[in-house]
């Protein structure tokens, strides 16, 4: 019972599970510049305020939304490709009906079918061209991501190394 729960125990499977259920893809959060400010003429403040700029915080928010972009690009992506199946399977259905009733004239006009079939093929081609720009997007996220991920390796020195190189050197102590 318990003794088996507690042998079950997989730290790093475990961590990997969670991080991967709650992750989202955002960055560490970058540092703040910060200005000494006087409240008046008499009275003067050493309290520092945050001071940022829009522009800078909607390009950090970008780069946070990154994963979530993906995450939403390839669901999209997915939705589409079903979507590209289902109307190829309905224009092959749609050409074999109007190739049958050209071939036996008995069951009836086949031009009644090509008008449908000319819509389901353009919507067949729009959704083509949609995916080809969605993936083209998704390319674009997943190259931002990796600049993004190597910036933040190069620009600051990693965490878990810096507590890894303390730990290790506590412990031969």
């Amino acid at each position: 019972g318990l003794e088996d729960a507690v042998a079950s125990i997989g730290v790093e499977r475990d961590q990997e599970i969670v991080v991967e259920r709650y992750k989202s893809g955002d960055l560490p959060p970058f540092d703040f510049q910060f200005e000494e400010m006087s409240l008046g003429t008499d009275k003067k403040s050493n309290s520092l305020i945050r001071r940022m700029s829009r522009s800078n915080f909607s390009q950090k928010m970008d780069k946070q939304n990154l994963f979530q972009k993906k995450r939403k690009l390839l669901s999209n992506i997915e939705k589409y490709k079903s979507d590209i199946s289902k109307g190829t399977k309905e224009r092959q259905a749609l050409q074999l009906m109007i190739d049958t009733y050209t071939k036996t004239p008995e069951f009836g006009d086949a031009s009644k079918f090509q008008q449908e079939l000319d819509i389901v093929s353009q919507k067949v081609h729009k959704l083509e061209q949609d995916l080809t720009a969605l993936t083209r997007d998704l390319d674009l996220v997943e190259s931002k991501m990796n600049l993004n991920m190597r910036h933040s390796l190069l620009a600051s020195p990693s965490r878990s190394l810096l507590s890894m190189n303390t730990s290790s050197s506590s412990s031969t102590g």
